[in-house]
């Protein structure tokens, strides 16, 4: 049930949905048109303005150690969060990545490197709706590995899990059933923004991790004048998964889960 309600609940708490909502008050009821109209707009600069997200993005997201750290003392086995594929589309023997791509592109950079010489996939398939057929991210992520000339000794899979919270339980049950995987510290790699909740996640299982963050949704560079101004249609998609970040982390907190 509350995988399913996660699921449900998440397309109210888009601010898209919140603008659709009171542009659809200002056109059905004359009387609140102009205010309607006015926190519409109010919405569409405040979760539109790209600097505004990324200051409060940085408060939350963790950085990751630098490439010299990690060579000197990093553990050598990789954690990788599943999240990153398309499992949906055919055909099935070729890996389509989304826009979290990094969670396996730059750990199979990690592992030629030299940086880690094991890595766990954990991702089962997390979508309501299931296509006949249609692979878990685990044996897509795999299948890209092993294309990627990363032996099959070195890949660990967990393939059931359908939220971070299983992400974690079901690792500590795969890692226990092979002593060879089993160290002090692991490597944890996901997307910047989901990083504080993973880490938690898996301290609750008493795996320890070092955080590697990937797929930052900030930017090093500077602002542009009109940046600060004008609302950014991308920027609206990236406060979805923060927000649900924030709500998915109060969450686990009630559930004990972190």
């Amino acid at each position: 049930m509350f995988f399913l309600l996660s699921k449900i609940l998440v397309y109210g708490i888009q601010p898209i949905s919140w603008i659709f909502v009171l542009l659809l008050f200002s056109v059905c009821l004359p009387k609140w048109r102009k205010k309607a109209l006015i926190f519409s707009l109010l919405l569409l600069f405040i979760f539109g303005n790209q600097p505004l997200f990324d200051f409060i993005n940085l408060k939350w997201q963790i950085a990751r150690p630098s490439l010299e750290e990690l060579q000197s003392a990093a553990p050598k086995t990789a954690i990788v969060l599943g999240g990153a594929t398309l499992t949906g589309r055919q055909p099935y023997r070729l890996t389509s990545f989304n826009q979290a791509a990094d969670r396996i592109t730059q750990a199979v950079q990690l592992y030629r490197m030299g940086v880690i010489d094991h890595i766990i996939f954990t991702g089962g398939n997390g979508h309501l709706q299931k296509i006949d057929g249609e692979p878990s991210e685990a044996a897509q992520s795999l299948q890209f590995l092993l294309d990627c000339n990363i032996p099959r000794s070195a890949i660990l899979l967990e393939d059931q899990s359908r939220n971070t919270f299983e992400n974690a339980l079901l690792t500590k049950k795969i890692i226990d059933q092979h002593a060879s995987f089993k160290h002090k510290n692991y490597l944890l790699i996901t997307s910047a923004f989901h990083m504080r909740r993973s880490v938690a996640c898996f301290k609750k299982q008493n795996i320890n991790t070092v955080p590697f963050s990937v797929h930052y949704l900030t930017s090093d560079r500077d602002f542009m004048v009109q940046e600060y101004v004008l609302p950014n249609a991308e920027t609206l998609t990236q406060w979805n998964m923060i927000i649900k970040e924030w709500i998915g982390f109060a969450a686990y907190k009630v559930k004990g889960y972190v």
